[in-house]
């Protein structure tokens, strides 16, 4: 014969909060079953009072055109990016120290171990420098285009 337990369906909150008294469980398990199918019977009335205040969400009254008024809002935020703009160049200012300092600390060895390691990727070095540098001229490029057309 087989037996199949299927989990109660209130297996993962007990999990998760911890060890649960079953009497309150039990309690507040009457309550809800008692205000979901109009019960007069033994639940407790303070659970019972909070089933049906959990049931019956208070109606929410939004403007009709709430979404409309919204978006406009949003878009004519301004977005202020002084904060993220200066700890950018703080670190650009940090990374532009660190390279030389490491350089000048380890000399050429850095670059002969890289070259080891990866043999491949010395051969390579070059093109990869020259698309980062690329990539960066052209993010620089974007700003003043951005502000241009966004007259």
């Amino acid at each position: 014969m087989n037996i199949i337990a299927f989990p109660d369906e209130h297996d993962d909150a007990r999990d998760a909060a911890g060890p649960v008294d079953e009497r309150e469980w039990q309690a507040q398990e009457r309550a809800q079953r008692a205000e979901r199918l109009h019960l007069s019977g033994d639940a407790d009335p303070s659970y019972r009072r909070v089933a049906a205040a959990l049931r019956n969400a208070p109606p929410v009254a939004l403007p009709a055109d709430f979404a409309r008024r919204m978006a406009l809002r949003v878009g004519a935020a301004t977005l202020d990016l002084r904060v993220e703009r200066w700890l950018f160049l703080a670190c650009c200012a940090v990374l532009a120290v660190a390279v030389p300092v490491a350089f000048a600390l380890y000399g050429g060895s850095g670059v002969e171990v890289a070259a080891a390691v990866f043999p491949s990727l010395s051969q390579s070095a070059p093109g990869w420098l020259l698309a980062l540098a690329a990539c960066v001229v052209l993010n620089g490029l974007m700003e003043p285009l951005r502000r241009r057309f966004a007259r």
